[in-house]
């Protein structure tokens, strides 16, 4: 095993929410188990773009909000359809894991939503957005 070869796993993977219709389609002859909706286009869209940056990991801006308790995130670009079908969605990066110890979780919350390192860009890219 020491003289094989070595290959390293690269990745890319984009976050999003929303709602999605998951079940089992087709007719009787062919029938799946799949999940539809514009979440998925959002999230390889994401994928997609991650690849243009050293950032294995891309979030709607909605799933960068979703964690914004647990998450500092970082909004890094604004991505489009191609198709031009779903609106623009801005792309966020996950900067830290806020892990705050037991006896201080609402502190470090409250400091989260108040104290954000890059609100500034963060707010920046929303007002362009807009």
């Amino acid at each position: 095993l020491k003289s094989m070869p070595q290959k390293v796993l690269q990745y890319r993977i984009g976050v999003a929410t929303g709602r999605a219709l998951v079940g089992t389609l087709g007719s009787a002859e062919m029938r799946k188990f799949s999940a539809v909706g514009p979440v998925f286009r959002y999230a390889q869209m994401l994928a997609q773009q991650a690849w243009q940056y050293p950032i294995p990991v891309l979030l709607t801006e909605d799933a960068a909000k979703a964690g914004e308790d647990t998450l500092e995130y970082m909004f890094v670009d604004c991505v489009y359809d191609r198709n031009e079908v779903l609106p623009p969605v801005m792309a966020a990066q996950v900067c830290a894991e806020l892990t705050p110890s037991e006896d201080e979780w609402m502190y470090q919350l409250e400091q989260n939503k108040q104290g954000l390192r890059y609100v500034a860009l963060n707010r920046a890219f929303s007002d362009w957005k807009s």
